[in-house]
């Protein structure tokens, strides 16, 4: 596995050196187009929002997916700030149609996430919703195509990069959450990784880029495909 992090100049989008609790993200802004699309997977409160709110600022077009109750809140309020942001409260997996994942809440917690996160150890009783799910295949297909691709969605990327075939699609950046479920290991991040390379892509582990934030190797991962970039790095 190759991880390459000389050739490309990443910039933190949606937060500072000094404040980084807003969820921000590295990105390789010079690759973008004047308006990049971006497919942000997994919301959350609005407080959590700082990547994509800093791309709709700088004018790029954000579909935001998410079946969670905070981010139908979060996503009412970035649409009354910005009107090139679109929502999905749909969940996506590696298919279409309608399943059940794992909802939990309390007066201070409310998360959907895969069932064997660890955020959900606290409770005694497994509760369920039926909720409509969408393939990344499906979101391309329906938008035109994406400059880039975020996922922080607690377990369930592992099913859907399982999924894909092919990916046209220049940055995609993603959260691994081997370390907080239990049905997942580090050999299943391995084997994502893996297969996005052998789609094209370079891999570029963001813990080697700011180590003091990212502590974990393998836990952010920025995978680059210059051959999909919509503006060519001269």
């Amino acid at each position: 596995m190759e991880e390459t992090i000389t050739n490309y100049n990443l910039h933190l989008v949606g937060g500072t050196a000094e404040e980084k609790s807003s969820d921000p993200k590295y990105l390789c802004v010079e690759m973008l187009p004047i308006q990049a699309r971006v497919l942000s997977l997994g919301l959350s409160w609005i407080t959590q929002v700082g990547f994509e709110a800093a791309m709709l600022n700088a004018g790029h077009k954000v579909v935001g997916c998410d079946p969670s109750v905070p981010s139908c809140y979060t996503s009412w309020k970035l649409g009354q700030m910005f009107p090139n942001y679109c929502f999905m409260a749909k969940a996506v997996t590696g298919e279409d149609g309608m399943i059940n994942i794992r909802y939990e809440k309390n007066q201070d917690f409310e998360m959907a996430a895969h069932t064997t996160h660890d955020d959900f150890k606290q409770f005694e009783t497994e509760t369920y919703r039926e909720v409509e799910s969408i393939s990344v295949p499906t979101l391309v297909k329906l938008y035109g195509g994406f400059d880039v691709l975020k996922m922080n969605i607690e377990g369930f990327e592992y099913g859907i990069l399982d999924s894909i075939k092919s990916l046209d699609i220049a940055q995609v950046i993603v959260s691994f959450h081997h370390r907080c479920c239990d049905e997942y290991t580090l050999d299943d991040t391995l084997k994502c990784i893996e297969k996005m390379e052998n789609m094209g892509y370079e891999t570029v582990d963001l813990h080697t880029v700011d180590p003091d934030w990212i502590t974990n190797s393998h836990e952010e991962i920025l995978f680059i495909k210059p051959s999909s970039s919509k503006k060519l790095i001269v």
